[in-house]
């Protein structure tokens, strides 16, 4: 009999060992395939949890799903073309999304948080905030700097040379300089085409498409 009762008893924390060691793995998506093991993990105090399948480099993830592991379904996704970090705490998760800017000192390229998406506990559930913008920065351009460089467009907007300018440094600084309040820089960006006389094109245009759209999101909510 105590045999039995023994054997019973290791049987019976097996199962238990078993049912506290499963795991909530990824589903089809962006970023992974199911099966797969998430890169992140978030236990809330009410029991439920979150992962985040996708790519991690540098401390940064992009291209990934936020999944339910109470539903195993994404409640969330971010593209390739996206690059995010996140923070988790006080039991609520918050993924920020990042853009290159020139906003370090002496025009450094660094990134900036641009918006954040919110998940935390109401009513005992897991509730999402969607994405909402953000941009403050310490802003460590001078005045003098400003409009040394938005003087020099002036200056050069009937050069001839617009085709040999460095776009991608004047689209940067005129995105960055407009979502820090700079009138006269977000006058020459809506207008840039027509005030430089010059019609961008491939990844340039591309990048000042972008830059608009991220503005108007920034600046209009």
């Amino acid at each position: 009999m105590r045999t039995f009762i023994i054997i019973v008893f290791i049987f019976t924390s097996n199962l238990n060992v078993i049912a506290q060691d499963k795991t909530c793995l990824c589903i089809d998506g962006i970023g992974s395939s199911r099966n797969d093991k998430p890169i992140k993990n978030f236990n809330f105090k009410n029991g439920q949890s979150l992962i985040i399948c996708g790519f991690e480099e540098n401390n940064l993830i992009l291209e990934f799903n936020v999944i339910d592991c109470s539903s195993e379904k994404s409640i969330s996704e971010y593209s390739a073309v996206q690059t995010c970090t996140y923070e988790f705490k006080n039991d609520t998760l918050k993924i920020f999304e990042l853009k290159l800017l020139p906003s370090g000192k002496k025009w450094e390229w660094q990134f900036e948080k641009i918006s954040v998406e919110i998940f935390t506990v109401k009513n005992n559930k897991i509730i999402k905030i969607p994405p909402k913008p953000i941009f403050n920065i310490n802003n460590q351009m001078s005045d003098f700097e400003q409009n040394e460089f938005i003087n020099d467009i002036i200056l050069n907007k009937d050069n001839g040379m617009q085709y040999d300018w460095d776009w991608e440094e004047i689209i940067g600084k005129l995105e960055l300089l407009a979502l820090i309040k700079n009138e006269k820089a977000l006058d020459i960006l809506l207008n840039l085409e027509k005030i430089t006389n010059y019609q961008l094109d491939g990844a340039f245009k591309e990048q000042y498409n972008d830059a608009i759209s991220n503005i108007n999101w920034i600046l209009n909510n």
